[in-house]
């Protein structure tokens, strides 16, 4: 996790035109060792009193566990060990407590949400206070979700909270299909959406071998041919292209610049990446972000 995010949003009357609307959200790594959770200042003492031991909110919120292990409670006497790939609901009015396992830490990714829209899934039996946790793998995209929230919560643009409730939808979707899914892929489907997960959590940064190698028994060059007959990319090819896209979602805010655009993705040379989009896209990212904002 490269990095760390907290935000509480205000609502206002608009925000509860929608059927679904953000409260907070956030992400955080814990190291091994260290005090959970990690930064209390950063909440209202609301979020953060009894975490680990009886907490109850006036809200429903996603936890994402990315990394590390660790356990999660729930009313009235349930638990489950939360291990790397698990997101788990929490439910207004329910009980809960959880905490990394001191001897590895881990990182989350979390939205805070309320509405009708979670409360007629709750009705339905489509989500339940009684089965919280899934086990759903690391699911690139769900992170891309989850980047999208901080990126919007962040900017807080005219009609973020209907952008915020299509990507809580969308996480919600993908936990209830993926959480099915995870436990048919085969063995080679499994790592090459490891190897995609690192590379959306690296986003920002730059990806090594060891890391892509990671809890896999495979040599690179095994591992390079599995993830090409997948995908039709290298890996570095892979990882290029999603920077890409993702450089796409944020030139459509109008006035960004392209250096910083380029910087924040890890590009050390603004003309390179500028050379690559074109190349890539067909475009300048200036010709592009023009065209998104529908500036001359």
């Amino acid at each position: 996790m490269e990095r760390s995010f907290v935000k509480y949003l205000p609502l206002d009357d608009r925000a509860f035109d929608w059927h679904i609307y953000c409260t907070d959200a956030g992400c955080k790594p814990t190291s091994a060792g260290a005090h959970y959770p990690p930064t209390p200042s950063e909440h209202p003492p609301a979020y953060t009193r009894n975490i680990t031991t009886k907490r109850i909110l006036n809200e429903y919120q996603i936890v994402y566990i990315t990394r590390g292990r660790g356990v999660l409670r729930w009313q009235p006497d349930n638990s489950c060990v939360v291990e790397a790939g698990t997101a788990f609901l929490l439910f207004p009015g329910i009980w809960h407590a959880y905490s990394p396992d001191a001897q590895t830490g881990w990182d989350e990714y979390w939205v805070g949400f309320t509405g009708p829209f979670p409360a007629m899934l709750l009705k339905r039996g489509l989500i339940s206070p009684e089965r919280p946790a899934y086990r759903i793998g690391l699911q690139d995209t769900i992170l891309s979700d989850f980047a999208e929230i901080f990126d919007v919560a962040e900017r807080e643009p005219p009609g973020f909270q209907l952008r915020l409730g299509a990507s809580i939808m969308q996480i919600i979707a993908k936990i209830l299909t993926t959480s099915y899914r995870e436990a048919q892929q085969s063995g080679a489907e499994q790592i090459v959406a490891r190897a995609k997960f690192h590379m959306e959590e690296n986003l920002y940064g730059d990806i090594a071998i060891d890391g892509l190698l990671a809890g896999i028994n495979l040599s690179y060059s095994a591992f390079l041919r599995l993830f090409k007959n997948y995908t039709g990319l290298s890996p570095h090819q892979y990882f290029l292209q999603m920077k890409l896209n993702r450089a796409k979602v944020l030139l459509q805010q109008p006035g960004r610049p392209v250096k910083e655009i380029a910087l924040g993705l890890g590009f050390q040379d603004q003309f390179y990446f500028s050379r690559l989009f074109k190349n890539k896209i067909g475009v300048t990212p200036t010709q592009w972000q023009s065209r998104m904002t529908g500036r001359s």
